[in-house]
């Protein structure tokens, strides 16, 4: 006998009555399945992020090259501070590019290895020079290096007279060639006091 009921009693809609929670199951598996991608997306993701142990390596060796490139550029100007002090011209123009420059405000610039050949002939005939730099930074980026420093220089008339010191605020520019060697290329530099110690000793770069 019926009792007034269907066999779908005690069934929620959109339910089936053989399985009380419906969808849920799928449900379940559908919400592991996107947090399963979530998870290996991140994952590969961070991996794009990491860089390669190739170019950790390439960047371990460009920094070490810079380093060396630094101490190089240190020692040619240690060298051209006592090439300039001894008035030793092959050993002046052998720091400097065949078409390296001087610019200093007030004078025409002197362009090209000979002609800065011709003006130190110039200077070392009308004066003793002594030549003391202080390196502020030092800067290298592949072939081509950059300085920043300070400079005192003391000219004694051969002829007699007072002698004078000035100091000066300069910038260098270098490119190192294909046979591994650092020339200046270009020199410039303006007036500008700097302390009292530049006059005494040259200071560590």
């Amino acid at each position: 006998m019926s009792d007034g009921h269907d066999g779908t009693t005690g069934a929620a809609p959109g339910r089936d009555a053989r399985n009380p929670r419906g969808g849920g199951v799928s449900r379940g598996l559908s919400r592991g399945l996107v947090a399963l991608l979530l998870l290996a997306t991140a994952a590969l993701t961070a991996c794009a992020r990491l860089p390669s142990q190739d170019t950790l390596a390439q960047q371990q060796a460009r920094r070490q090259e810079a380093k060396i490139g630094r101490q190089e550029i240190r020692d040619l100007l240690r060298d051209l501070q006592l090439a300039d002090s001894t008035e030793d011209i092959e050993g002046l123009m052998a720091l400097y590019a065949r078409d390296a420059r001087w610019v200093t405000p007030g004078q025409a610039p002197v362009e090209g290895r000979e002609a800065l050949g011709d003006r130190y002939r110039e200077i070392f005939a009308e004066f003793e020079q002594t030549v003391v730099l202080e390196v502020d930074t030092v800067s290298v980026e592949g072939d081509a290096g950059q300085v920043w420093g300070w400079s005192a220089v003391t000219l004694v008339p051969r002829r007699g007279g007072e002698a004078l010191t000035q100091q000066d605020r300069f910038r260098m520019v270098l490119e190192r060639g294909e046979d591994r060697r650092w020339r200046i290329l270009l020199l410039e530099w303006r007036p500008w006091p700097r302390p009292e110690r530049l006059e005494a000793e040259p200071a560590e770069g």
